[in-house]
């Protein structure tokens, strides 16, 4: 595991905003204000929805999933009430998206590191936000998360792997128990590599952990505004 802290933002997209409005706007002008203003992010990512959705999961209600690190809990939790959060980013919130923001507390346990991935390094990701079955405790989710993709299949010809567990301490406020980040060198690939019935096999194997009503899934292209 990580020892920084990986924060996930979920974006609803103002109602009176095309999809072209949003992210002109969440990448021109939002995320540089951002890169402004805080000085505690260590990266920043934006993941910005494209069309499309991934067969097996309910697609995701968000436009945009935000995707910050950090390198202590602290500077997470205290940044939205920081002077710089209040006087930059909180302002500009209303001109991009409806009502209050999920956000999650992660670590990340990189399964799949893969080659180096520079700012400007075209991949196709996918996210998976996910909700563990009614009645499984935390522990069995995420032991069973682990067991069925260490290691993963070949066929999948992932890029990278990396799964992103709730922190327990910020649990009682998460909506979701975990999200997984799924890279593919084009999209080519993967809608190829999902459609294996040997892949599929293994990802009945997850979806029996989740509750499929409240996993959600998008297909993303990454704005790495903040790469080091």
């Amino acid at each position: 595991m990580s020892n920084q802290i990986q924060s996930f933002g979920l974006l609803t997209k103002k109602r009176d905003l095309s999809d072209e409005q949003f992210h002109y706007h969440w990448r021109e002008v939002h995320g540089p204000l951002g890169l402004r203003t805080l000085p505690v992010v260590k990266r920043y990512v934006q993941n910005h929805r494209i069309p499309g959705e991934i067969p097996g999961f309910r697609p995701a209600p968000y436009e945009g999933v935000s995707e910050t690190w950090f390198d202590k809990l602290e500077d997470a939790l205290n940044l939205p009430q920081s002077k710089e959060y209040l006087e930059g980013l909180y302002l500009d919130e209303p001109n991009l998206i409806e009502g209050n923001t999920g956000f999650m507390m992660t670590r990340e346990r990189v399964v799949l590191a893969g080659p180096k991935i520079d700012q400007d390094t075209p991949l196709l990701k996918a996210l998976f936000i996910l909700k563990r079955k009614q009645g499984m405790s935390l522990k069995d989710f995420e032991e069973g998360w682990q067991k069925i993709y260490d290691p993963i299949n070949p066929k999948m010809n992932l890029v990278r792997y990396v799964q992103c567990y709730i922190l327990p301490e910020t649990y009682e406020f998460s909506p979701f128990d975990g999200v997984a980040e799924m890279w593919w060198s084009d999209r080519e690939t993967f809608e190829k590599s999902w459609a294996l019935p040997e892949v599929q096999s293994e990802l009945d194997n997850w979806r029996s952990l989740l509750d499929e009503e409240a996993s959600v899934a998008l297909l993303i292209e990454e704005a790495r505004l903040l790469w080091t």
